[in-house]
């Protein structure tokens, strides 16, 4: 699986999603996560420990 989709920005924690084997897609502009191991499987983790949902794509910091 190719590490992003070509011209299309990337979140800080692309890196991150790639090593755990994220399926990725564009959105608004953005390579970002889809899923990883399923749904099922990721709804069971979260609802037994935590779960990270990257909003990287929705806002802008002006430094």
């Amino acid at each position: 699986m190719a590490d992003t989709i070509p011209d299309l920005l990337t979140s800080p924690l692309n890196a991150r999603h790639v090593a755990l084997g994220a399926k990725l897609a564009a959105f608004g502009g953005w390579s970002m996560p889809l899923e990883y191991t399923g749904s099922v499987k990721e709804h069971t983790a979260v609802r037994a420990g935590v779960g990270v949902f990257d909003v990287s794509h929705l806002g802008k910091a002006v430094v």
